[in-house]
């Protein structure tokens, strides 16, 4: 009896001994499931976070404004729809956020609708960056080297790149800004001066010349539409 005692509790010493083995094992396992599962959460994150950096150019550049990232957000889909319209798409997502966030804020800036600024860049370069035409005008809203000239004097600003998108809208933006002011609000004249210049609209205005260029026709015509669309399309 003595001998089977010692026998069962050998048995039974054994046995805790192989469970507390098994769970040793089993904690280890689990341990480094724990391990993988982090890595994979940070490999996640990582990729979270990189889609988000394509996605709004890095959160941390744009100010905590929910109205005006909505607003860049709406501009944002506009274009990219644009683009997908007229076949392109050689623009990135951290381009054309830019591109919406530059039409955004100096829409508020200079007072001038966001419809508006989309429909000239929409006419004059279908939103191509470094758009240069047969009279080398430059960037999205086209603009002539001599009078980027002019504007950069009346901004005081020194240095300037018209194919970078946040230069070229500013420049483009104000200076339809300078021409409603001219024209006492007339959104018809001032976009008219945008192509052909404030001096043709005065001589039209005086009788000195008969009438616009087909082509200042034709512009006017294409920029009031696309500014009612994307008014449709609910942008300002």
């Amino acid at each position: 009896m003595k001998y089977l005692f010692g026998g069962v509790l050998l048995s039974l010493l054994l046995s805790t001994a192989i469970f507390s083995v098994f769970q040793a094992n089993k904690i280890n396992e689990l341990k480094q499931e724990i391990k993988n599962t982090q890595k994979n959460i940070e490999k996640s994150n990582t990729e979270i976070f990189k889609i988000k950096e394509n996605v709004s150019i890095i959160d941390a550049s744009i100010e905590p404004d929910n109205k005006r990232w909505a607003k860049i957000k709406q501009v944002r889909k506009i274009i990219t729809d644009i683009m997908k319209e007229k076949g392109r798409n050689n623009l990135t997502v951290i381009e054309i956020t830019s591109i919406a966030s530059h039409v955004v804020d100096y829409s508020r800036e200079y007072d001038i609708d966001v419809s508006l600024i989309l429909a000239m860049i929409t006419v004059e370069s279908a939103f191509e960056i470094k758009a240069i035409s047969s009279a080398d005008a430059r960037g999205l809203m086209q603009i002539l080297p001599d009078t980027a000239s002019e504007i950069a004097g009346d901004l005081n600003k020194k240095y300037y790149n018209l194919f970078k998108s946040k230069d070229n809208i500013q420049f483009g933006t104000w200076y339809i800004w300078k021409m409603l002011n001219y024209f006492k609000g007339d959104l018809e004249l001032a976009i008219s001066a945008y192509n052909c210049g404030f001096v043709c609209v005065e001589r039209v205005r005086s009788g000195q010349y008969d009438a616009y260029p087909k082509q200042t026709i034709d512009y006017k015509k294409s920029i009031l539409e696309w500014r009612h669309r994307f008014q449709n399309l609910g942008v300002d």
